[in-house]
């Protein structure tokens, strides 16, 4: 597969984005697929050619959701090399809590020491993702995201 966008999400935020972005792609007509991260795997991220996209949600007090913390604990160690790789993250959080989205840092370290090259900034969805403000955030991530697909 060319792009793929795999997926964190416990209470189905994160997996929403993703559909969005995807449907923004797709009506550029590009190719992006998405996966959920409990029915991905290592093999998965080394069919990537060109954009990897990795998203979760953030939980307490920074950390990954279960289910991306769960694949990462498991499978760090075996992720494919990601050297000629484009990569992106987002992820969804509340502001009200000190370290704010912090499971997209994560994501980048994990990743990015994988070789990958972080193409675009990182989004950071805060609270409720039917704001205006945070559906124009990430119209405009995916916008951004069409010129390396």
């Amino acid at each position: 597969m060319k792009n793929l966008l795999v997926y964190g999400t416990l209470t189905g935020n994160t997996e929403s984005v993703a559909q969005q972005i995807q449907q923004i792609i797709h009506d550029a007509g590009k190719e992006l697929e998405i996966k959920n991260i409990n029915l991905s795997s290592v093999a998965d991220l080394a069919q990537v050619e060109n954009l990897l996209i990795v998203a979760s949600s953030t939980w307490d007090d920074g950390l990954l959701c279960s289910d991306m913390a769960d694949f990462l604990e498991e499978n760090t160690a075996e992720l494919p090399d990601l050297t000629a790789k484009k990569l992106a993250f987002f992820g969804c959080g509340d502001s009200n809590y000190p370290k704010f989205c912090h499971a997209v840092d994560t994501l980048e370290n994990v990743f990015t020491s994988k070789g990958g090259q972080k193409v675009i900034d990182s989004l950071k969805v805060d609270g409720y993702i039917e704001d205006e403000n945070n559906q124009d955030k990430i119209k405009n991530f995916a916008q951004e995201l069409i010129s390396w697909l």
